[in-house]
């Protein structure tokens, strides 16, 4: 697996439909496997209702070292009742990382949603949670919605901004003018 790869992360179970105290009983049979060959790695677990219900997690987490909870999010669906069982589970001591966010629905689709993006944003930056934007692919719709780039981009012409949708325009301002927490240092291009 990943053995003396400390920078390896592990996310278990991508959006679990089921209640925690299955999710939680299948986690731990995971994890204890993952430590047989990587005992100090973070491992992130999948929570409840497409790994949103970061709250119910936070009620009866689970009892070993360097786990983190999954939260995905999509602002133009996801508001001010997903940013409030966010904080619950900040306030009752979870871990949490962000591993799929999007700035339009949560189909993928629709306009950019500025304002919730930037209270997702705001959160998750004054909480030090790390977060994972959906997603860095290309599309032709109309709106183009959680796609980073247009039809047609390739690895040569991705530094264009021509090929940025709007969803990606807008993350790469925000990624590009956050201040990393590790070393204090903003990204660069």
């Amino acid at each position: 697996m990943a053995e003396n790869s400390p920078h390896v992360l592990f996310e278990i179970w991508n959006e679990p439909k089921c209640s925690w105290p299955i999710v939680k009983s299948y986690a731990e049979n995971v994890i204890d496997l993952i430590r047989t060959n990587s005992p100090n790695n973070i491992i992130i677990v999948g929570t409840p209702t497409y790994s949103q219900r970061v709250d119910t997690a936070s009620l009866d987490p689970i009892a070993k070292s360097n786990i983190a909870y999954t939260l995905h999010y999509y602002a133009a669906t996801h508001k001010g009742t997903q940013r409030n069982q966010t904080l619950t589970a900040i306030n009752n001591g979870l871990p949490v990382f962000i591993t799929e966010y999007g700035t339009v629905d949560a189909l993928g689709a629709g306009e950019v949603d500025v304002n919730s993006s930037i209270a997702w944003w705001n959160l998750a930056d004054e909480n030090k949670i790390s977060y994972v934007n959906w997603g860095v692919f290309p599309s032709d719709a109309t709106p183009p919605g959680s796609a980073a780039f247009i039809t047609g981009t390739t690895n040569l012409t991705i530094k264009d901004s021509t090929n940025w949708t709007p969803s990606g325009k807008f993350v790469n301002q925000k990624y590009f003018s956050t201040v990393q927490y590790s070393n204090n240092f903003g990204c660069t291009a």
